[in-house]
């Protein structure tokens, strides 16, 4: 369930995220006609995020989520997954959070 702050900040980001949305449903029907799987249509997904630490989460999240099974962390990282495709964005705090708990956890990885 995202945090009041956060549905403040989706409100503001509106016209961005209905046009993700369009894109995302334009991908959709694409990856439909021309028979893509899951990894072919999150790689082009990728290349519609235009923030470089947003790609990095999305990148990192997935992985994650492939090579562990259970977790607080791997739920977050499911959550911010599922955000990122919904969305094309997440709240700016939120991203930095996020990239600060990444950098801890592939440091704990070592």
């Amino acid at each position: 369930m995202p945090s009041k702050r956060t549905l403040e900040w989706r409100d503001k980001q509106k016209g961005y995220i209905e046009r993700w949305k369009k894109t995302i449903l334009e991908l959709r029907s694409r990856s439909f006609l021309e028979r893509w799987n899951e990894d072919k249509y999150e790689m082009e997904l990728l290349q519609c995020l235009e923030n470089q630490t947003l790609k990095d989460v999305f990148i990192f999240a997935k992985n994650y989520v492939m090579r562990v099974k259970s977790g607080k962390f791997r739920t977050l990282m499911t959550e911010v997954n599922r955000e990122i495709k919904e969305c094309g964005t997440v709240e700016p705090s939120r991203l930095n959070f996020l990239k600060h708990r990444i950098e801890i956890v592939k440091e704990k990885m070592k």
